[in-house]
């Protein structure tokens, strides 16, 4: 017997989801730079496009082409938006509070800046010897 939907909190079914078309929104997310761990989600209709959002939240945040670092104290987390009929992304967004993310090659020098400061600054890489 098949319940009507709406009725228990049952809703409607869900839809396979094929897997070779996860495969070439992965492929769009590396291409635009999006590395490390992320959640792809389908689109919920026809009109939807897929959302490949990054989800490793440890600082600073990775891309392919180099480091963005928090700004304002916000952590930068890749969020992508992908048309898979022309095979692109459609939207780039970095946080719920930023409109875009910086990928810049300033971000990245800055970056390699900081991490080199940091451990300088506390000893750890010249051993004893601190400022």
């Amino acid at each position: 017997m098949v319940a009507e939907a709406g009725h228990h909190g049952s809703g409607g079914e869900a839809t396979a989801v094929d897997p070779a078309a996860t495969d070439r929104v992965l492929t769009v997310a590396r291409t635009a730079g999006l590395t490390g761990p992320v959640e792809i989600t389908p689109p919920e209709d026809t009109r939807s496009a897929w959302t490949v959002t990054q989800v490793d939240n440890t600082w600073p945040v990775r891309f392919a082409i180099g480091w963005a670092l928090p700004l304002f104290g916000l952590m930068l987390l890749a969020f992508l938006a992908i048309d898979l009929a022309v095979a692109a992304w459609t939207s780039r967004r970095g946080g719920q509070r930023l409109p875009d993310v910086p990928v810049a090659a300033d971000l990245a020098l800055r970056a390699l800046l900081l991490r080199r400061a940091l451990p300088t600054r506390s000893g750890s890489v010249a051993g004893l010897a601190k400022p």
